[in-house]
């Protein structure tokens, strides 16, 4: 499982490079003066073996580098689903499920394993259900 510290960059050998290398292109400085543009300008430039799982959640939830970055990200959802850095937990796959319709249809395998982890976060909910249920009955009983 990964947390905040976790470097999910290795899973390719693409350890030492940035997306800027291994894309071949360059965004220069950011033309926009806000947190968000400043931060994936920034990352772009940030070897992948540096990313934590909330850089690649900001990067995913921007549409940047998908081919690069949603390997990384299934590949920590098929680890653990609700993995989410310093983020809400499941924040990483409600992220990775938002990505572009396009993008999925133009990377079957890659839906193939996304759509186990959907699988088993619903196997999970439907237990999780009745369970909550039967917890807050405890105090709420009529």
């Amino acid at each position: 499982m990964w947390g905040e510290d976790d470097k999910p960059g290795d899973y390719f050998g693409w350890h030492r490079s940035t997306l800027t290398e291994i894309e071949g292109e360059d965004w220069g400085e950011p033309r926009f003066q806000s947190g968000l543009v400043i931060r994936c300008h920034k990352l772009r430039k940030t070897p992948l073996r540096d990313f934590t799982l909330d850089d690649l959640r900001c990067l995913i939830g921007q549409g940047i580098s998908l081919p690069v970055l949603m390997p990384l990200a299934v590949q920590a959802l098929g680890e653990d689903p609700f993995a989410a850095g310093v983020s809400v937990p499941g924040s990483l796959l409600l992220t990775a499920l938002h990505a572009d319709r396009q993008f999925w249809l133009d990377h079957a395998e890659l839906w193939q394993r996304m759509e186990a982890v959907v699988v088993t976060v619903e196997a999970f909910v439907s237990q999780f259900q009745p369970a909550a249920a039967g917890f807050r009955a405890v105090w709420h009983t009529p």
